[in-house]
């Protein structure tokens, strides 16, 4: 009879270096006992990634809209993997940030809600893919210039309210 010998518990990192010698971003590919997903071979690997405030593609930013606060993250590579991908890259966002992950399904014309992301000191983030597509990272709008002059603007038309009640009562 014959024996099969299977690997398990390996992880294969890629750090990827900037023109300045720093890590610009890190792939961990960890596999885990079991098989890789039917249909899901992927013959090469492209290590680029594109990261950017703007995309060059109309409908996902008619999709998306103007949105400030969105990163867009371009692969090199395409296709689903044989095992999930641990992504970690700059994101240039305020460490504590959630942020949502989305990739956008061409064949569909729609963008898809992926996970949250919780960015990490220094603006760093990891997401974990399945497959490699056109994602982008969708930061929550800042709250706290917006709503505090919301905030003054009902206060103090609440108290036009009450000045005129009482001038009219009185």
């Amino acid at each position: 009879s014959g024996t099969s010998v299977r690997t398990t518990a390996i992880a294969l990192t890629i750090d990827v270096k900037g023109a300045d010698g720093n890590t610009a971003y890190r792939y961990t590919f960890a596999k885990t006992t079991g098989d890789p997903a039917a249909g899901s071979e992927t013959s090469t690997f492209d290590s680029k990634l594109t990261t950017s405030t703007t995309t060059t593609d109309p409908v996902l930013e008619r999709l998306v809209g103007q949105d400030k606060n969105v990163l867009y993250l371009d692969f090199g590579s395409s296709g689903t993997m044989p095992y999930d991908v641990e992504v970690t890259f700059q994101t240039g966002m305020k460490a504590g940030t959630v942020a949502k992950l989305y990739w956008y399904d061409s064949d569909e014309s729609k963008t898809v809600e992926s996970q949250s992301v919780t960015v990490q000191e220094g603006g760093w983030a990891t997401v974990t893919l399945s497959h490699f597509s056109t994602y982008f990272l969708k930061a929550p709008v800042s709250s706290d210039s917006g709503s505090s002059s919301i905030w003054f603007f009902v206060l103090g038309a609440f108290a036009i309210v009450v000045v005129l009640g009482a001038a009219v009562y009185l």
